[in-house]
């Protein structure tokens, strides 16, 4: 958004009620391991500041992607 610079854009995400889907990580089947030391370095990253640090100067919404979990994202079938 700060990048366009155009007066007659607003952010309106997240929607509430609609799933995110901005971001993510994939691991191969079978590698929880991988997976959750990956969900524990990322906590760090959320709780600390970082994590908004990191994407918000691309235009990305750190509430945005920090408003749903894997469970959630992952329960649709």
């Amino acid at each position: 958004m700060s990048k366009a610079n155009d007066p007659n854009l607003e952010v309106v995400a997240p929607v509430e009620g609609a799933p995110v889907y901005c971001d993510g990580a994939a691991f191969k089947k079978g590698d929880e391991a991988l997976r959750d030391a990956f969900d524990v370095e990322l906590a760090k990253l959320k709780e600390s500041g970082e994590f908004a640090k990191i994407i918000e100067p691309y235009g990305f919404s750190a509430w945005a992607a920090m408003s749903t979990t894997r469970e959630k994202l992952c329960a649709a079938k």
